[in-house]
This record gives structure tokens, C-alpha cells and sequence, in this order.
């Protein structure tokens, strides 16, 4: 092309079929204003159909990739009714034109406001549609303020061509001379006068219509796929009073959807081939659900519209969401002001409920919460070290009424930090808030005690004096084991939590050892705490952390401890203050199972778990499982490579057993014999060998 900053744009009041060969093969003119669709968009909003709108859509072709339609609502001469039916004009002029003086040839003289009886819903609707249409918008002046009109024959013949308003003044922003040689007079309905309609006054207000298209418009030109990308409009068909269109470019997809309709209407999308996708709304960047395998559900309020980006997943996970809105809750001087008789109840109905789903180690997270409730409560105390003072924790155990009839029971130990909502401390703390506090004229919050330091060190203190926290309806009961003591304690206890949850809280002492809280309480002793005891002080196995001390609720009306999953305390490596893996210093994964001698599964409790003895330390004689002293067993596991185990470790495993027959290992206790299966025992498979149980002696 000569000129490259130039184009043609061709005038064309023709079919679309007709204007495709003004495009040429793109080498001709670079526009084309699509004249059908512009009365269609009013007799949509007329019917309260998207029908006209979809359906010209549809019959118009596909042009040469250079090219473009230029789209728009009005022009200097008139609403233009050519490129319609005699019964659709017909309609037209009756609904937009009863008096028959803003009639002129084939069409409507009148301008954009007065057509919309100057609604504002109206006009931001039809621009929305204008801006969303594929191609290029073409937006007439005075439009953007809502300027009127004057359609008495005195003023002009096409009642569109004056000028604009730009100031209240009565030469509406222009100079004198071309005010005199204007060709029509002001408008003669105060309403659209320029005392009333102008540029000055609108610039200067937040809330106008000139501003609001300024921002319609950067919103459209964020997203080239507006104008460059590939329109469907057929997204639904539950309604028809909705106009849903999607426009899609090579690396967005943007959703548009209008409601026609003067009342409110709810639409249902298909929009499967998006799933997975996050819903964002373009002017105001709010989050909508993610769209799954359901139609998705959108309701509008008369003669409004959304505009989405669609956004994949990777992108969407950066988001923000809306932090949860909690309620207030007061508490004028201690704990015990949560539980009276008009505060409770919003405690456990309320702030409870909400919490819980909001928590990874809460496990029932597809099941409705209708209730809960608080079994039992009370104050863990702990004394400042410098003696100016003490500072009090709530512990709790809340049961959870679900809709399925279950009633799990979770410990929830609670802390109030008093500062306001607006500072960074309030803010970091948001996931773990359950309800705001007031305390007269102080603000706060009430959130769970393990994200503060001072409960680790509560508990901690707790240990060392094993005592007995009294609850209303229980009690926790702190107690040592024999390698607390045998622990040197450090000077200086530091806290620090751990990243990640799952179905428990952890916290670590540096250089000395772990605090780890299970949410979940059962009825029982925890499986790990007897695995532990039976490890360490009855197995000898050195590279399992000794238990250094535990603690239990009990609650009132009920046989026994009601939990020792609630929390325990373990010495964990004093030089990185994390678990030794025993194999993580063994060269290759073949080095890695072999150092491990399996042995059968034993019976903790209510669980079965598989004990590791690595490179066979000391052990008792009688293996831990055996049904009585003096009897001996005899186990070998046999190692076979999987299919779908890397070829590598196939090929170290036939060199390890000679090109055929299995890796053999036994597991031996300290007097030199093998520790056999237990009977009715089923083999049991690892992650990355199936293990296969064998009669057969060791060897």
C-alpha cells in the first residue's frame, strides 16, 4: 500500500452479501459500515428479542483478514430503514417515531437520547452493544453526552447536523460567529439543552455519561479480541430476551452478555468448551465462580450487561478473591463475654460455620454445615517471661453439625488480636479469622491461636508443669514422657510454623523440636503416638523422632479420654529441625529398599501400619507382633519391577538379582532369626515395588 496510515472506507447501504465485494480480495477499500445491523439493534430493544440482532449476524460473511465492518447507531442523516422489511419499519416508526414529524424519507431523525426516551439503562445498553459488536465502532458526536434533538421542520431538514454542546454558555462552547452561522437552532426541550447537556459540566462529574463510555472504551481497546476476534452468538437458547455473544482471539476469549428485557432475566450458558476458566468482569475486575461442567447461570437486571475475560486457570490463580465478610462480635472484658446469652449464639451459628470449610485440615469440605456447636471451652494461661504480665488462649472443641447427620469434633484453640482491620497485621491474618471483636472503642479480631507464637510457648509451658487445664465440660490433661526430660531445653524457645497443612497443624521449636496439633478428635489413643512409643523405646530404631510428650481431652459425660490425637510434641533433628529420612543419603532407589528390612504389618490400635527397620538396629527379641514370648516368625519380601517402573531401575534390579528370582529382604530381630508373616496377612505393595510375602527362610 502507497499510503500506510490511509484507509477507504466504503458508504454502502447494501446487504451485506452485496458490500463483500467492495473488500475485493483486500486489496480494495479497508471498511465497509454495516448498514442492516444498525436497525436491528433498535428492533431488538423494541421486541425484546436478540433475534434481529443474531440473525443478521449470522448472514453476514466472512471478509479478507485486513478488512473490517465498520458498525454504529446513528449518523448525520437519519436512522436509516432501507435495509429492513416493510412490516419491520413499519414497527419501527410506530415505536420510535409516533409523531410523524421525526419521520424523514426512509427513516428516523432523531437523535440517540430521544430515541431511548433518554434512559440512561437504554444507552449504556446499546453502546455496550455497539462497543461489543465485531469490527469497528463508529460513535456519533453528541451521543456520548445524550444530546437531544429539534424535530420541527423551522429548524432543520435532517434534525441531527448542529452542533455540539460544549459549555452552558448560549454559545455552547463556540465562538460567535459559527453559533450565527449554525444552520439549526438549540433544542427546544430544556432536558437536552446545553444548560442542561455538555462536555464542561460532564468532565468535571465522576458519574456521568461521558465518563462512563471513556471507560466502556478503555475496557474495549484492553482486548484486541473485541474487534479482531471470531463472534459466536449462539450460546443459549432458554431465553431469548438475552443477547449472549462470545468473541474469541488466539490468546483471549471475552463473553458478552445483554438483557433486552425491561424486567430481570436469568440465562443459562454453554459454555463446556470453557471449563475450568474464571469468569472476570472487564469494568469493574470482579470475580465470578469458575465455569464447570453445568450451564452456567447468570442473571441481569433490566437493560444491563456483562462484559467477561475468560481466563485459564494459570492465569486466574494470581486473583484476589473477596476476603469473607465476618460479623462483630463483643466482648467487653474477658473470654467468657463469647459465651452469654446474645453472643453465643452468633458464635456457633454464624462465625463457626463459616470458619470451618475455610480450613485445609477441615475434611468435609463437600458436606453442608447447618450447626455447631462449642462441647467444651476453656483458658490456657501463659506467664510473660519477664513477669509483666500474662496472656490468656481460648481452647475449644466445636462439633460440627453436618446436613448428611454426621458430627465430627475439631479442636480450635482461639486468640483475640486487637488492631484495626485496615493494618497489615489484620490483614495477613484473614484466612484464619473467624470473627471481628469490639472492645468499647477498640477494634480486633478473633482468629485461631496457632497463628500466634505466644500458644506454642502456652502449650509448651503447659508440658513442663504437666498440667491439667480445667474446660467447661472437660479437661486437657498435658503429660511428659520419659525422653522430655532426658531433652535438653534451650534457652530461648523460637517458633515457626509450618508452610503447609493438611489434616494437622504443626509448629516447629528451632533446635529442639515439633508441635504437632490434629485437628480431627476421635475417640482412642492415636495410632501415631503408639507407633512412636513402640519405635523408640521398645524397637531401639534411632532415626525415628522420640516422643516427648502428649496431651488428651476428656470430655465430661463420656468414658475416657475423648482424644490423644489432639496434640503431641515430638524431638525432631536438632540440626535442621525436620524428620530424618532414613534413605535420603543412600546413592540410588534399589540402595534406598534394600536398607529398608519390611516388616509385617502390626496392629496399633485401631490401624495397621508397616514398621521400617533400617539396617537392622537392636531390637526386642519377640519383633513387637508376635501373639506370644518364644515364638519366632519368618518373613522375606520378594521386590519385582513393575511395567511401568523406569527402565533404569528394571535394568538395576535384574543386575541385583542375577537376571531372574527377586531381591530378597528379611527383616531379623536381635537374636539372629527372621521375623516371619503374621497369618492372613495380605502382601502389601509400595510406591515403587510390589512387595510379595514368601515362606521361604532368609538366605
Amino acid at each position: 500500500m502507497r499510503y500506510g496510515d490511509r484507509m477507504l472506507l466504503a458508504e454502502a447501504n447494501q446487504w451485506p452479501e452485496d458490500v463483500l465485494q467492495y473488500f475485493g480480495a483486500g486489496d480494495e477499500c479497508h471498511m465497509a459500515f454495516h448498514f442492516p445491523l444498525m436497525p436491528r439493534i433498535y428492533m431488538a430493544v423494541a421486541t425484546e428479542d436478540r433475534h434481529p440482532i443474531t440473525d443478521i449476524m449470522r448472514q453476514t460473511p466472512d471478509i479478507p483478514e485486513n478488512c473490517q465492518w465498520a458498525v454504529f447507531l446513528r449518523n448525520h442523516d437519519e436512522l436509516t430503514l432501507e435495509m429492513v422489511t416493510d412490516r419491520e419499519r413499519d414497527y419501527l416508526w410506530n415505536h420510535y417515531a409516533a409523531d410523524r414529524r421525526a419521520r424523514i424519507n426512509l427513516g428516523i431523525r432523531r437523535r440517540l437520547a430521544p430515541l431511548m426516551d433518554n434512559d440512561r439503562r437504554k444507552i449504556e445498553l446499546l453502546k455496550a452493544l455497539l462497543l461489543s459488536m465485531p469490527g469497528t465502532p463508529v460513535l456519533y458526536y453528541g451521543d456520548e453526552i445524550g444530546m437531544g434533538d429539534n424535530i420541527y421542520p423551522a429548524a432543520i431538514a435532517t434534525g441531527c447536523a448542529r452542533r455540539c454542546n460544549g459549555r452552558s454558555i448560549a454559545t455552547a462552547g463556540f465562538p460567535e460567529p459559527i453559533r450565527r452561522a449554525s444552520t439549526c437552532r438549540r433544542s427546544w426541550i430544556p432536558v437536552y439543552g446545553f444548560e442542561a447537556v455538555n462536555v464542561e459540566a460532564q468532565s468535571r462529574s465522576p458519574s456521568s455519561l461521558l465518563n462512563w463510555i471513556k471507560r466502556l472504551i478503555a475496557a474495549r481497546r484492553s482486548r484486541r479480541a473485541f474487534g479482531r476476534g471470531t463472534p459466536a452468538v449462539s450460546l443459549s437458547r432458554r431465553t431469548a430476551r438475552s443477547s449472549p455473544i462470545c468473541a474469541r482471539s488466539m490468546t483471549r476469549s471475552i463473553l458478552c452478555v445483554a438483557n433486552l428485557s425491561r424486567s430481570p432475566q436469568a440465562v443459562e450458558l454453554d459454555l463446556s468448551e470453557f471449563r475450568g476458566r474464571q469468569p472476570v468482569e472487564l469494568l469493574g475486575r470482579s470475580v465470578f465462580p469458575t465455569v464447570g461442567e453445568l450451564p452456567y447461570l447468570l442473571t441481569l437486571q433490566p437493560y444491563s450487561f456483562f462484559w467477561f475475560d475468560l481466563l485459564p486457570a494459570q492465569e486466574s490463580a494470581g486473583l484476589q478473591a473477596a476476603p469473607p465478610e465476618f460479623l462483630t462480635l463483643v466482648m467487653p472484658r474477658n473470654w467468657a463475654d463469647l459465651f452469654r446469652q446474645h453472643t453465643q449464639p452468633q458464635l456457633e451459628n454464624e462465625a463457626i460455620p463459616a470458619f470451618l470449610p475455610r480450613q485445609r485440615w477441615f475434611g468435609e469440605k463437600d458436606q453442608r454445615i447447618k450447626a455447631a456447636s462449642v462441647r467444651a471451652h476453656g483458658e490456657i494461661v501463659r506467664q510473660f517471661e519477664d513477669g509483666s504480665g500474662s496472656e490468656a488462649f481460648l481452647a475449644a472443641v466445636v462439633e460440627a453439625q453436618l446436613a448428611a447427620g454426621a458430627r465430627p469434633r475439631y479442636f480450635l484453640p482461639l486468640t483475640a488480636v486487637w488492631s484495626p482491620a485496615e493494618t497489615e497485621l489484620r490483614q495477613g491474618l484473614i484466612p484464619v479469622t473467624l470473627a471481628e471483636l469490639r472492645q468499647s472503642r477498640t477494634e480486633g479480631a478473633l482468629v485461631d491461636a496457632l497463628s500466634q507464637d505466644g500458644f506454642a510457648l502456652a502449650i509448651i509451658d503447659a508440658i513442663q508443669r504437666e498440667a491439667t487445664v480445667p474446660l467447661d465440660g472437660g479437661e486437657i490433661r498435658c503429660r511428659k514422657t520419659p525422653g522430655f526430660d532426658q531433652s535438653a531445653l534451650p534457652e530461648r524457645f523460637v517458633v515457626r510454623r509450618a508452610g503447609a497443612e493438611q489434616s494437622n497443624s504443626s509448629v516447629f521449636f528451632e533446635e529442639y523440636g515439633m508441635l504437632k496439633l490434629y485437628r480431627r478428635l476421635q475417640p482412642g489413643p492415636h495410632p501415631e503416638v503408639e507407633m512412636s512409643r513402640f519405635l523408640v523405646e521398645r524397637a531401639g530404631f534411632a532415626n525415628t523422632p522420640p516422643l516427648l510428650a502428649t496431651l488428651e481431652i476428656a470430655l465430661d459425660g463420656e468414658s475416657g479420654a475423648e482424644d490423644a490425637r489432639a496434640r503431641r510434641a515430638v524431638r525432631v533433628c536438632p540440626q535442621s529441625g525436620r524428620r530424618l529420612d532414613a534413605g535420603a543419603q543412600l546413592p540410588d532407589p534399589l540402595s534406598r529398599r534394600r536398607a529398608f528390612h519390611w516388616r509385617g504389618p502390626i496392629q496399633s490400635g485401631r490401624s495397621r501400619c508397616l514398621l521400617p527397620n533400617a539396617g537392622a538396629p537392636a531390637r526386642d527379641p519377640h519383633c513387637g507382633d508376635a501373639p506370644s514370648a518364644g515364638r519366632t516368625r519368618r518373613r522375606r519380601l520378594r521386590f519385582r519391577a513393575r511395567a511401568d517402573q523406569p527402565r533404569r531401575h528394571r535394568r538395576v534390579a535384574r543386575r541385583a538379582r542375577g537376571g531372574r528370582g527377586s531381591i530378597c529382604c528379611p527383616g531379623w530381630s536381635a537374636d539372629g532369626q527372621a521375623c516371619p508373616p503374621r497369618p492372613g496377612i495380605s502382601p502389601t505393595a509400595s510406591s515403587s515395588a510390589a512387595m510379595r510375602c514368601s515362606s521361604a527362610s532368609p538366605g
